[in-house]
C-alpha cells in the first residue's frame, strides 16, 4: 500500500493514538534498504552495500534481492529474516522528513494501520497540548538517527571529493539467463589504492575510509542474494503452477514477462 504521509501536529493528531509496530510486512516490496552510517557495518555482514546516485548525491543502501520490488527476507506473517533489520524499518510508521531550509518535520505514515482513535488502545500522541512521553521518545531517537544521516552524509561527500565512485559493472543470473545490474556504484579500489598522506587521513578521520573498505568487503555477499533471489522465485514458480490464478496470462502460460529483461534498474 502506498504511503500517505502527514506531519504531525495537534490540530492533527490531538484525538489520536500509535499502535506498536507488529511486523515488518511494510517492508515486503522493498528491493533494496536504505543504511545509515553506523549501522553499516552491521548490514554489510548479510547484505551487499552499494551507493545510488540521486541527483548529485550518492546515497548508501543494501541489497535484499535482485527481483523487482520483491524483499524475500519478509515472509507472509510479517518476520524479517535478518539477524540485524536497519533501523528505517524499526521506526517506521514515523518518518523524519528534511524541508529545504533544513528543518525537520516529523511525520506518520497515515496508511500503516497503526493510527487509531480508540483512546484504550496504543500510545497518545499529545497529552493535555504537550506531546506524550512515548511520542518524545520517538522524537529523540529519530533526532539520533538523524544526526547519523549528517555525519554519514558528510562521509559519502567525501568519498565523492576523492573520486572514489565507479559505476558498478555488476551481472547476475537469477531466472537462468545473465542480467546487468543498472544504477549502481561501488568503491572503485585502484583510486582508493592511489591515496596517500593527507588524504587518507581525512577519510579516516570521517569515518569514509572504513566506509568504503566495508562496502568492498560487503561484495562478497552478492552470491548470497543471488542465491535467495533464484530460491524465491522458484518458490512463487512452483506456488503459481500450483494455483494459475495468481500468475496466468490469457493463454495460459506462467506470466512472468517482467523477468525476461537483460537488465534490471534499481532507482
Amino acid at each position: 500500500m502506498e504511503k500517505q504521509v502527514l506531519a504531525i501536529s495537534k490540530e492533527e493528531f490531538s484525538n489520536k493514538r500509535f499502535l506498536p509496530i507488529k511486523n515488518y510486512l511494510h517492508a515486503t516490496n522493498d528491493s533494496v534498504a536504505p543504511v545509515l552510517f553506523n549501522e553499516a557495518n552491521q548490514v554489510s555482514l548479510e547484505l551487499p552495500l552499494a551507493f545510488f546516485k540521486k541527483e548529485d548525491e550518492f546515497e548508501l543502501f543494501g541489497i535484499l534481492s535482485f527481483l523487482e520490488s520483491v524483499n524475500p527476507f519478509v515472509d507472509a506473517n510479517g518476520n524479517f529474516h535478518l539477524q540485524y533489520i536497519p533501523v528505517s524499518y524499526r521506526t517506521y510508521p514515523f518518518l523524519v522528513y528534511m524541508e529545504k531550509n533544513g528543518e525537520q518535520i516529523l511525520c506518520f505514515d497515515q496508511n500503516s494501520g497503526l493510527l487509531t482513535e480508540n483512546q484504550s488502545e496504543g500510545f497518545a500522541f499529545y497529552d493535555n497540548d504537550e506531546i506524550s512521553a512515548e511520542l518524545d521518545n520517538k522524537v529523540k531517537m529519530l533526532q539520533e538517527i538523524q544526526k547519523m544521516r549528517v555525519i554519514g552524509k558528510r562521509a559519502i561527500e567525501l568519498l565523492g571529493e576523492k573520486d572514489l565512485f565507479t559505476k558498478w559493472d555488476l551481472k547476475v543470473n537469477v531466472i537462468g539467463q545473465e542480467q546487468s545490474i543498472n544504477n549502481l556504484y561501488t568503491i572503485n579500489e585502484n583510486r582508493l589504492y592511489e591515496l596517500k598522506g593527507e588524504e587518507l587521513v581525512e577519510l579516516r578521520d570521517s569515518g569514509a575510509l572504513a566506509l568504503a573498505y566495508i562496502q568492498l568487503l560487503s561484495r562478497a555477499n552478492i552470491s548470497k542474494i543471488e542465491a535467495i533471489s533464484r530460491i524465491y522465485l522458484a518458490a512463487q514458480q512452483k506456488k503459481a503452477a500450483a494455483n494459475q490464478e495468481a500468475l496466468v496470462n490469457q493463454k495460459g502460460d506462467l506470466d512472468l514477462e517482467f523477468l525476461k529483461n537483460d537488465t534490471i534498474s534499481f532507482g
